[in-house]
């Protein structure tokens, strides 16, 4: 992605990478998700111009309340909301699949 700075004195433009866009959405995803950055595989691609977004990551299960479902719909929407606001990226979907669902009590234990 990108875009030449509006009134700009000096020629040039921003590019930012596909790694780095991965990066931001991965964060998003881990917070919501209750893992890590790390832990979370995340791929963009070019979908006619605007990104289609895949997740894959683990969901900890939390005593909050939420079902697995919510907190998944969620990081979902964040990515689709704050993933935006902070990359500029324009979305056509984000799809999320869940590899393993761990329980608080095992994610202590490990």
């Amino acid at each position: 992605m990108s875009a030449s700075a509006p009134g700009s004195p000096i020629a040039g433009r921003v590019v930012i990478t596909a790694r780095a866009i991965e990066t931001v959405f991965s964060a998003l995803a881990a917070e919501e998700l209750g893992g890590t950055a790390r832990g979370t595989r995340v791929r963009v691609r070019d979908d006619s111009g605007l990104l289609s977004v895949a997740v894959r990551a683990p969901v900890y299960a939390t005593g909050s309340g939420s079902t697995v479902l919510e907190r998944v719909e969620s990081a979902r929407q964040r990515i689709l909301t704050t993933g935006t606001e902070l990359t500029g990226a324009t979305l056509t979907d984000v799809t999320i699949r869940v590899t393993d669902i761990t329980s608080e009590s095992e994610k202590r234990a490990q």
